[in-house]
């Protein structure tokens, strides 16, 4: 006896294939909505190129195409916005006298990116962007810009005096702006972002003695936890960001080399992962980030290219890419971070570039309004 074709097509068969119609609908009208692919930028040392990779799901780099950032300009530093549509370039035109420029990025819905123009910087080219995605901030005396929503920018003047210090990150949960006190230094520095793009010194200074200079200083997504690498007899601190402003020291120790140099978060602030110089005892580390801000060592391996070089965890935490010069060539290692923390080296995912990188930063997927979830337009 043959069954009938309404007994076959069960209510609940009828539901199921409604939803995955509807499914197909939204996500073929969203293309790029779910993680496929990773936007990876490079500048390169006195070479005005920028560089485009395409990071596949899988962790393989594939050269995509190049952009001149500044015709006769060294680029250093290189850093995007939150929200993927803005980015800065520190580049210096000459050593002596020192002439520095900030080459100011532009990314579009289709993550195309372009030089929207320059800004002229006597003091120092290294930069940040706010959380907001709302201003950049450059030079010694944190001079800043606004970044407009129709895909344009405009300087805004500052008052601020000289400040003899380099910066790090943004805290996200205050909008200030943590910085150290120079190279040598000892102290930690804290300055505001007020809401017209100025900023200003809130007074607090952390001393996180002995330390005879800064390595590095950047702050979690989350923007709970600060971490500062330092050439010391404690050469990794992590500060406590206090949700009332300011912030504290919440552990100090000796890593077991003298090293440190880069410094990577997942998205979700649970792991952070610190590279290294020396080859002994692993040379790119994970550490638990704790709910006071103290951090657990979970893992360590050796890369054989050098990763202190520089380091960069994909959007959503993955990958991590770092980057050796060997011999004027750059060596792209790519490590995947496990749901644990744990780390696996993927040595037939490397990438080698003739030229030697100076900076490396994935672009993030541009945020739509729905909720905290990641969405690419």
């Amino acid at each position: 006896m043959k069954k009938r074709l309404s007994d076959i097509w069960s209510h609940d068969m009828k539901k199921t294939f409604i939803t995955i119609i509807m499914a197909w609908l939204f996500l073929w009208a969203q293309p790029c909505l779910l993680f496929s692919d990773y936007v990876m930028m490079c500048t390169f040392f006195e070479n005005p190129e920028a560089r485009v990779f395409n990071v596949s799901d899988e962790g393989s780099i594939n050269y995509e195409y190049s952009l001149t950032v500044t015709q006769g300009a060294s680029p250093e530093s290189l850093v995007f916005s939150r929200n993927g549509k803005c980015g800065l370039v520190g580049v210096h035109t000459t050593y002596y006298p020192p002439t520095h420029i900030i080459t100011v990025l532009g990314v579009d819905n289709s993550d195309t990116i372009s030089v929207l123009g320059t800004v002229h910087n006597e003091n120092e080219i290294l930069v940040a962007i706010s959380p907001d995605s709302k201003y950049g901030v450059y030079g010694r005396n944190l001079q800043t810009l606004r970044f407009n929503s129709d895909n344009t920018y405009e300087l805004i003047p500052t008052e601020n005096p000289n400040l003899s210090g380099i910066y790090g990150d943004f805290s996200s949960l205050s909008g200030n702006l943590i910085t150290n006190s120079g190279y040598p230094g000892k102290k930690i520095l804290e300055f505001t972002l007020l809401p017209d793009g100025r900023t200003t010194a809130t007074g607090v200074v952390v001393d996180i003695s002995p330390s005879p200079g800064f390595q590095n200083v950047k702050v979690s997504p989350d923007g709970k936890t600060c971490i500062v690498l330092s050439i010391a007899e404690y050469n990794i601190t992590s500060l406590r960001v206090n949700e009332s402003g300011g912030f504290s020291i919440a552990q100090q120790f000796h890593s077991q080399s003298s090293n440190p140099f880069d410094i990577g978060f997942t998205p979700d602030s649970k792991y952070v992962l610190i590279s290294f110089i020396d080859d002994e005892d692993g040379n790119i580390r994970s550490f638990q980030i704790n709910e006071d801000s103290t951090l657990t060592l979970v893992d360590a391996i050796v890369l054989p290219y050098y990763p202190g070089e520089d380091m960069a965890v994909t959007p959503d935490g993955k990958f991590a890419i770092t980057r050796g010069l060997i011999q004027s060539k750059s060596y792209f290692d790519v490590v995947r971070i496990h749901e644990d923390g744990t780390l696996e080296y993927l040595p037939e995912k490397g990438y080698i570039d003739n030229l030697p990188v100076s900076d490396m930063e994935f672009v993030p997927p541009q945020i739509t309004a729905a909720g905290n979830t990641w969405l690419m337009y």
